[in-house]
């Protein structure tokens, strides 16, 4: 979908993990581009979830791929390779499609999405999505002391200052 309407993708996610009762640090979801904001709304509404920027650094201790994406295509790759597991429809053409190469550090990278629409082909958001259950991301509790924010009616002014 080109234009995704994230509030009801949100929902959608939320009724999914509630109604199966899945527990969100198992879920791992896009959080760069359109991704990021569904994982945020899913925090605010105290979802569990992990979202995971495939654009980071891998987490392989050899350090053999060049981004976090690169990872987890390998290791979905590798995993139905290994386990005999025949891609359903639409995954196996997206996973065809995606053109793989070794960078000047010697380390697996993958077709960025911007040649595979120079090539007339679509995103590879089954692939994605797939992918995403091979990442190491955990969810950890957001433990931070968020700041008070008092709003002065009068002034039209946030006082950050602490109260005594």
């Amino acid at each position: 979908d080109t234009n995704p309407d994230l509030m009801a993708t949100t929902g959608n996610f939320k009724k999914a993990i509630t109604d199966e009762k899945v527990d969100g640090a198992n879920v791992n979801l896009d959080d760069i581009g359109v991704g990021g904001g569904v994982v945020a709304r899913l925090k605010e509404q105290d979802c569990k979830v992990n979202g995971v920027n495939v654009g980071l650094p891998c987490d392989d201790l050899d350090k053999k791929f060049a981004n976090k994406r690169a990872e987890i295509y390998f290791r979905l790759f590798e995993f139905t390779k290994n386990n005999n597991i025949e891609p359903v429809d639409g995954l196996a053409e997206q996973l065809i499609e995606i053109r793989w190469k070794f960078n000047s550090s010697g380390k697996l990278q993958i077709e960025p999405k911007e040649h595979l629409r120079l090539r007339g082909i679509e995103s590879p958001d089954e692939v994605d999505a797939c992918a995403l259950c091979f990442t190491n991301e955990v969810y950890e509790e957001d433990t931070s002391e968020q700041p008070k924010h008092t709003y002065d009616k009068r002034t039209g002014y946030v006082d950050d200052s602490e109260e005594d």
